[in-house]
C-alpha cells in the first residue's frame, strides 16, 4: 500500500508511484489547516485520507479473501491410470512405479504359470522320483512315471478352467484307480482313458451303472476284477468337479448331468466316480501292489504344489 495515499500497487509502479508524491511534496508547501484528516488503519496501521479509507478498507477485505481461498483450494491432484487414485504431484511417480513392479511380478508369474510350464514339471517330478535307480541298481517304481507331457497340458488346462468357474473347493485335486487289461495298457499311455463310444472304444461290461463314462474308484483295491488277471492298475490324479450322486437304473448309460463335471455312485460307499471328459485325469503310475505305496506318494507330493499353482496364471485353451 501507498504511505501516501493508501492505493494498492503492483512491486514494479510502487517506486515511481512514491516519486510522484514525493515531487508533488517538494512542489506544495502543506498546511496543517488544508490537510485532509487521515484515519488509522486496524489492517495495516497506516494514516489514510478520510476520503479514500473505505476503498483501502475495501483493498484489505479482498486481499484477505484472496488468502484464504488460497488455503482453502486443495492442491493439485494426478489421476494413477492403472487404479484411479487421486494423488499429490510429489507422490505420483513413486506411485506409477509400484504399480509397473507388480505389473512386470504377475507377468512374470503368468508365464511361469503356464499349462505347458507346469505341465514339463509334473511330468519331471514323478519321473524323477520313480525312475532313479534303487538300492540293487533297478528303477525305485520298476514301470517308471507313464505320465505324457501332452496329457499333462490338457489336464492343467482343465484342472485351472475348473478352478477358475467351480472355486477352490470344487475343483480339488483328488487320486483315483483304473483296474484294466494289460492290451489296454499302451492306448491309455499315448491316449488316455477315453469315453466308450460304441465304435473306437468299447465296454466289456454294460453300458455304465451310473453313466457312460471313463470309471476309475477313489479306492486303490475296488475295481480289480476289471484287470481280468493279467492286467495292473493305473493311479490318476483327477480333478472331479461337482459331483452328481448317481443311480441305478436311473443313469444308466446316461451322459453326465447338466450342471455337473462327474458321478459319483450313490450306493456302494461311493466307490465308483465317472468322468466324461478325458481332460479330468492324467495317468502318472502303473501299478500293483508291491509299487502302490510308493507311486502314491510320489503323486501326492506332485499334488501339493500343483494345487496351489493351479489358481496362478491365465486360463488356456484345451486341445482337442
Amino acid at each position: 500500500p501507498c504511505e501516501w495515499c493508501g492505493e494498492f500497487l503492483l512491486r514494479q509502479e510502487f517506486a515511481d508511484h512514491a516519486a510522484a508524491h514525493k515531487g508533488r511534496e517538494a512542489r506544495e508547501v502543506p498546511r496543517a489547516d488544508t490537510d485532509p484528516p487521515k484515519v488509522p488503519c486496524d489492517a495495516c496501521g497506516m494514516m489514510v485520507p478520510f476520503e479514500t479509507f473505505a476503498d483501502h478498507a475495501a483493498a484489505h477485505r479482498f486481499q484477505s479473501e484472496e488468502v484464504s481461498a488460497s488455503s482453502s483450494r486443495p492442491p493439485d491432484l494426478l489421476p494413477c491410470e492403472w487404479c484411479g487414485e487421486l494423488l499429490l504431484r510429489q507422490e505420483f511417480a513413486d506411485h506409477v512405479a509400484a504399480h509397473k513392479e507388480r505389473e512386470a511380478k504377475e507377468a512374470s508369474l503368468e508365464n511361469f504359470n503356464t499349462p505347458e510350464v507346469l505341465a514339463a514339471r509334473l511330468v519331471e517330478d514323478l519321473r524323477s522320483i520313480a525312475e532313479p535307480p534303487g538300492t540293487d541298481g533297478q528303477p525305485v517304481l520298476p514301470l517308471g512315471s507313464v505320465a505324457n507331457f501332452d496329457l499333462a497340458v490338457d489336464f492343467i488346462a482343465c484342472a485351472r478352467k475348473l478352478r477358475q468357474s467351480r472355486g477352490e473347493v470344487e475343483s480339488k485335486l483328488e487320486i483315483v484307480y483304473h483296474w484294466t487289461p494289460r492290451e489296454n495298457f499302451q492306448n491309455i499311455i499315448d491316449g488316455n482313458l477315453r469315453v466308450p463310444d460304441g465304435k473306437q472304444v468299447l465296454t466289456k461290461t454294460d453300458q455304465g451303472f451310473y453313466g457312460a463314462g471313463i470309471y476309475t474308484s477313489p479306492d486303490f483295491n475296488y475295481g480289480r476284477a476289471y484287470a481280468y488277471g493279467t492286467g495292473a492298475c493305473f493311479l490318476c490324479i483327477a480333478v472331479p468337479g461337482r459331483r452328481y450322486l448317481a443311480s441305478y437304473p436311473q443313469n444308466l448309460g446316461k451322459p453326465c448331468h447338466p450342471g455337473f463335471d462327474c458321478h459319483v455312485s450313490a450306493d456302494g460307499n461311493q466307490m465308483e466316480w465317472v468322468f466324461f471328459s478325458s481332460c479330468q485325469l492324467l495317468p502318472c503310475f502303473l501299478v500293483e501292489d508291491a509299487t502302490h505305496a510308493l507311486a502314491l506318494a510320489t503323486a501326492n507330493k506332485c499334488l501339493s504344489w500343483l494345487s496351489r499353482d493351479l489358481g496362478e496364471g491365465a486360463c488356456h485353451p484345451i486341445s482337442s
